[in-house]
């Protein structure tokens, strides 16, 4: 909101638009990775042209290689990840998924295949949510002044 910014969630949008299909065996949605990014093209080309910031949320969307200034890459000690995981009753499929992909740094290694380094952004929550929020606010604005899409 203090951006002003359209944001893209990826759960909401990659089921709106169709982009991929309910498992049956598992009953998670398996986004089709390059129908979801010829779509998030087109939303950061529109956003581009109306001058408009963008925010895309989603682990997906660091697979992608797209045309975005800058991209912030949120992690967790894996064993705090498992615990918040835990208490939202996640399955423990879904769980040991989550925590395997921390501690490899999954969507890190992609961001960094994907992207410069300029652009990436590391931010731990494992910090209190009053400074993550503070520090994240503050990196933003500082390099705002183009208004593109950020991810």
């Amino acid at each position: 909101k203090k951006l002003n910014a359209k944001l893209i969630l990826e759960k909401t949008f990659t089921r709106k638009h169709k982009l991929g299909t309910l498992n049956r065996t598992t009953k998670e949605y398996e986004v089709d990775i390059t129908a979801y990014g010829n779509a998030l093209k087109k939303e950061i080309a529109a956003a581009k042209k109306a001058k408009k910031s963008l925010v895309i949320d989603g682990h997906v969307a660091c697979e992608l290689k797209l045309p975005v200034d800058r991209v912030l890459v949120l992690t967790c000690p894996p064993n705090e990840l498992e615990k918040r995981l835990r208490a939202r009753k996640y399955p423990e499929v879904k769980i040991l998924d989550n925590v395997w992909a921390e501690e490899n740094q999954y969507c890190l290694v992609h961001v960094r295949k994907n992207y410069v380094a300029r652009k990436i952004w590391v931010v731990s929550t494992h910090t209190p949510k009053k400074v993550i929020r503070t520090r994240v606010w503050s990196q933003v604005t500082r390099t705002q002044g183009d208004s593109r899409a950020a991810h």
